[in-house]
């Protein structure tokens, strides 16, 4: 980890895109920070009722590789982001990461026994 601190993972509301968040992103970024920000499902040109799942899926293929790394994240959502989160933090705490380590498995879906988490 050569970044000064956690990952840092927006979540937007619905209907707002990555690009709403530029005036917070871009200074964390100038500072060294990975900051992550995902397009949602829910943004996308129809209504969906699978939306979250979704969603937390894009987020988790974004976050999910630099916490098999040993990152650690946290995470900031807005309005239906907050969905979202909830979605996406479910077996990726450090603690339940270093459980699954613990039993063999990649904490979260990683190959390597490095313990990252939210």
């Amino acid at each position: 980890m050569t970044h000064p601190g956690p990952i840092i993972v927006i979540i937007p509301g619905a209907f707002h895109r990555p690009s709403h968040y530029g005036d917070v992103i871009h200074p964390l970024q100038s500072l060294g920070y990975i900051v992550l920000s995902v397009l949602l499902v829910v943004c996308g040109d129809t209504i969906s009722l699978s939306a979250t799942p979704s969603d937390a899926k894009a987020v988790h293929v974004q976050f999910l590789p630099l916490l098999n790394v040993g990152d650690e994240a946290v995470i900031e959502a807005h309005s239906y982001g907050s969905t979202v989160a909830t979605a996406c933090i479910q077996g990726q705490m450090k603690a339940e990461r270093a459980v699954e380590i613990q039993r063999g498995g990649g904490g979260g879906g990683g190959s390597r026994g490095d313990l990252g988490g939210v």
